[in-house]
């Protein structure tokens, strides 16, 4: 049950409310509001997810409320120090306007900054310079200043070891990695992993909504809300996957989410749907997005096919061939004809057999005059051997030499006689006239062998008998050969079909490579205003030169692609931009404001992290040079503008990052410790303009109210703005984070 301190607090801030400064939309949930902050309790996260409440309702004075309730609790909470405006500075909470004052309050740092600006001034811009700055501020106590040098260093010379190491890095697997790093990493793809199953989920049933005449339009009007960063690949799983009939949705909803992801899967879709229309939409949303997100991958699918030349197979002696580029890839060998493969690939040939003395084994064990023998052999005995010699030498007298041979046996004498043979498996018909000896050899493979002698009596019986079995043994060679000339055809065959579709594979890939490298040409076509064709080389030098030289951004224009570069036949407008701030413009540092222009490497600007909203001043590791540029100036109420480039991006509060180009009149954009409305939005034609890279930033302030925009960093949407509010109802629980 809330405590009567709980209910007073509320009363006082529902009357705080009611007393606001600024209009407000409405109170809608305000019972939710009062049970979740009768509940808040002691908990700091809980006071500042309602002071965003407040905030985005424009209850400011009880916005203010919550945020001094939530620093009782805990007052080195960031994000409600950065909603308020203040900075952690020198091991004290200020508001971000101070610190200038304060630093130059403290003459000794006045005089460190005074050197190391005589340091900077002698130094020049190579990896070497930045390192020694790095050290220099190092050594004397300008620890921001030092890192952002050190920086400065690796993005000139990724291979300077000590620069890693002082920036918290170390090797691990041919790589440099940093345990902060690692784990936000960590966290993030456990988050992406949880995200993926809640859209997955989500879009399905959406998708299956789009089919439904009833329900299409709501299914719409909610797929028009999804901006979430973490639903861009469940977006391309859900519809790009599902079919061309979910492909034009598809596009429209990677249009909305901002991020690099979404923009490499717009350029697919631009590069390689075969539907013209879903391609025009592509480049329409392309061309609003920053270049540096794809150009760069679009520009490597421009590729020349595979020179590939075949050599047909002509027969066993003749293998055929597939060259690649000149380059021998593999041969493909028919079999002989008079191989044939039995199980387990074993080669089987037909041929007589012959005993090799030396070989086999022979011990007789019965003899009885005028019987059959049954006998098995053994190499000890060598007249044994000289008499199967005999024996095989002259078959009709084989009975008596073998009975000459074994007559001091004592064993009476079985039936038949038997050869066991260690060598290979044999199948033996012999009579009393002739051997008839066939065999089956499987080379490598240990057999047995029979060979039978009889007597004179029924001979008509045993010719009878003989005559089966040799028709059984034909049979059975009949057999043999049949199943052995179709392995031998399916082996061909199978040689065939296998050189026929590796041809037809790479013949495949070569069409995938000319479809890619014409889209992606179409596409660089429309959004650059370049005509370079099919060139990569052409094309890797311009961009090349786009990021080095600065060099003046293509006006706005009506563009067709030309016939040639293939379909789609677009007609935009090209709108290559670059992320800028007209000169003039100011940003916030430690020691005051100063023109963006006149930044350089190691000054700290005043930021603010879009994942947690703390404010921070952080060190410069690179300036841009100045380009001339479209521009666009922002007007906002109770006085102040701002002029940016279409492309850069400043923060709308509850959405993100959008591109000055989508912003409208009545739009809320961040400023330090509140928000403010826009009054105006004009394009004022070309100005110069410039941006800095910010160390471990991407955001900083800019312009008389501190204006949250991007650096010139490539923009990584955080999965939720840091200051988006609650959604509030009756039974709402504040629960710790």
């Amino acid at each position: 049950m809330p405590s009567v301190a709980s209910t007073l607090f509320v009363m006082v801030v529902v009357s705080q409310a009611t007393a606001r400064t600024a209009p407000v939309p409405g109170l809608e949930g305000l019972d939710g509001y009062q049970a979740a902050a009768a509940k808040a309790g002691k908990i700091p996260d809980a006071h500042v997810r309602l002071a965003l409440w407040c905030e985005s309702r424009g209850m400011i004075a009880a916005r203010d409320t919550h945020l001094a309730e939530s620093l009782k609790f805990n007052p080195s909470h960031v994000t409600a120090r950065g909603l308020l405006g203040q900075v952690r500075e020198e091991a004290r909470w200020l508001r971000f306007d101070e610190v200038a004052a304060q630093v130059q309050a403290d003459p000794k740092l006045v005089a460190r900054l005074a050197a190391y600006d005589r340091e900077r001034d002698l130094a020049g811009d190579s990896a070497d310079d930045h390192l020694a700055l790095g050290a220099w501020c190092a050594k004397h106590g300008l620890m921001a200043e030092s890192r952002a040098h050190y920086a400065a260093t690796v993005r000139r010379d990724p291979a300077r070891a000590e620069a890693w190491r002082k920036l918290g890095y170390r090797a691990r697997d041919g790589r440099w990695v940093n345990e902060t790093e690692t784990a936000r990493a960590r966290r993030q793809f456990t988050e992406a992993k949880e995200a993926y199953r809640s859209w997955a989920t989500r879009l399905a049933r959406l998708r299956g909504g789009l089919d439904s005449p009833q329900r299409r339009d709501a299914v719409k009007a909610e797929l028009a809300k999804v901006h979430d960063p973490l639903a861009t690949p469940c977006v391309w799983s859900t519809f790009v996957n599902g079919g061309a009939p979910y492909h034009e949705i598809a596009t429209r909803l990677f249009a909305q989410i901002n991020g690099p992801d979404s923009t490499s899967r717009l350029a697919l879709l631009a590069v390689f749907n075969s539907d013209a229309a879903v391609q025009d939409r592509a480049v329409e949303a392309l061309v609003q997005r920053d270049p540096r997100e794809y150009v760069g991958p679009v520009i490597s699918l421009l590729r020349e096919p595979m020179r590939i030349v075949t050599r047909p197979i002509r027969g066993p002696g003749s293998p055929g061939a597939i060259f690649v580029d000149g380059v021998l890839v593999r041969e493909y060998y028919e079999p002989l004809p008079d191989q044939f493969l039995a199980p387990f690939g074993r080669q089987v040939v037909d041929m007589p057999w012959a005993i090799d003395p030396g070989a086999v084994a022979y011990c007789f064990t019965g003899l009885a005059p005028g019987r059959t023998y049954s006998v098995t052999y053994s190499p000890n005995d060598p007249a044994v051997v000289r008499a199967f010699q005999q024996a095989l030498a002259n078959p009709a007298g084989a009975p008596q030499v073998l009975a000459a041979a074994v007559a001091t046996a004592a064993p009476p004498p079985p039936v038949h006689f038997n050869v066991t043979v260690p060598t290979f498996p044999l199948k033996v018909n012999q009579d009393t006239d002739r051997a008839i000896i066939s065999s089956r050899l499987f080379p490598g493979e240990v057999g047995a062998a029979s060979l039978a002698f009889a007597d004179d009596r029924d001979d008509r019986e045993k010719e009878r008998e003989r005559d089966k079995e040799r028709e059984a043994a034909e049979k059975e060679r009949e057999r043999a050969r049949r199943e052995a000339e179709q392995r031998y055809k399916d082996a061909v065959k199978r040689v065939h079909d296998q050189f026929q579709a590796d041809r037809l594979s790479l013949e495949a890939y070569n069409r995938e490579i000319e479809r890619g490298t014409r889209g992606a040409a179409a596409l660089l076509q429309a959004v650059t205003g370049r005509e370079s064709g099919l060139d990569r080389d052409a094309w890797s030098r311009w961009w090349a030169d786009w990021n080095a030289t600065e060099d003046v951004a293509p006006l706005a224009r009506e563009l067709t692609t030309a016939a040639l570069i293939g379909p789609p036949n677009l007609r935009i407008k090209s709108g290559f931009h670059r992320s800028r701030l007209a000169a003039g413009t100011s940003v916030w540092t430690t020691r005051g404001r100063r023109p963006v222009e006149a930044v350089r490497i190691g000054d700290r600007l005043l930021g603010q992290d879009p994942r947690t909203g703390a404010l921070a001043y952080t060190g410069v590791v690179a300036t841009t040079g100045g380009a001339r540029v479209e521009a666009i100036r922002i007007t906002l109420e109770e006085g102040g503008s701002l002029t940016l480039s279409p492309m850069a991006r400043v923060w709308r509060p509850e959405f993100g990052w959008v591109p000055t180009f989508r912003v409208k009149v009545g739009d809320q954009l961040r400023i330090a410790g509140g928000r403010v409305s826009v009054s105006a939005v004009d394009r004022i034609g070309l100005v110069a303009g410039y941006n800095v890279l910010l160390f471990d930033g991407g955001s900083l302030l800019v312009g008389d109210r501190a204006l949250l925009v991007h650096d010139n960093g490539i923009v990584l949407p955080p999965s939720k703005p840091f200051d988006a509010p609650p959604l509030l109802s009756p039974k709402s629980v504040a629960k710790p984070r």
